[in-house]
């Protein structure tokens, strides 16, 4: 494994077929991230490991662990055990629902699970419409949990700064020109409609920043 990356435990129940293929699409998934994030599970234990040992050695290394929770998880005493050793080790713990089933019982392992379970609205991966995009969603939430890195926060702050800089190049080019004109033709009544121009420039290019468009663009 290398240094620089973060570990990623799943704990899922692999006897399922289910949650197998479902584990498989997140892992899929997860692949993108394999700059940053090596994702392990218990079908990666090599033959001749020692199967538990080999598990608890790599939940005490890991950075977080994803939990995917269903009705197979919830009657896998194996699953529950690694869920709560890893809230017991204080690492980072991501739920991730599958399938129904009533899984706020799990409060008691984990308290304040509603708020970091995903997908967000609660609904399980197997009642999405569009499963890819479902998982697309919970893989950058994982990436900004585990590496702390928000890509959609990174964008938008940098958008922001691009539009900063630009109204104020564009607000000292007014105050010049402004100035200019005045010292040329020594009119107010110009000069005043010469700011204002350069005002409305800058109003159009922070437009998306003064009036957003939706609640989603003031977070």
């Amino acid at each position: 494994m290398e240094k620089n990356k973060k570990i990623l435990f799943l704990n899922y129940a692999h006897s399922d077929p289910n949650d197998s293929v479902l584990y498989r699409n997140l892992y899929l998934h997860l692949s993108i991230l394999n700059n940053k994030i090596e994702a392990w599970s218990k079908d990666k234990i090599l033959a001749g490991d020692e199967k538990d040992n080999s598990i608890q050695n790599m939940i005490k290394k890991s950075d977080a662990v994803v939990h995917l929770l269903s009705v197979n998880f919830g009657n896998k005493e194996e699953c529950l055990e690694l869920f709560k050793q890893s809230v017991e080790h204080n690492k980072k713990n991501i739920p991730v629902l599958i399938s129904s089933f009533p899984w706020e019982e799990y409060n008691s392992i984990f308290p304040g699970i509603e708020e970091k379970i995903l997908p967000g609205d609660q609904t399980p991966i197997d009642l999405q419409p569009n499963t890819n995009k479902v998982l697309s969603d919970i893989v950058q939430k994982i990436k900004a949990e585990v590496t702390g890195v928000n890509t959609k926060k990174e964008r938008k702050m940098s958008d922001r700064l691009f539009y900063y800089i630009l109204s104020g190049i564009v607000a000292v080019m007014g105050i010049f020109s402004t100035v200019f004109v005045h010292s040329k033709i020594n009119e107010w009544n110009i000069s005043i409609l010469v700011a204002l121009m350069f005002v409305c420039i800058i109003l159009i290019i922070l437009r998306k920043i003064i009036f957003p468009t939706n609640v989603a663009s003031l977070k």
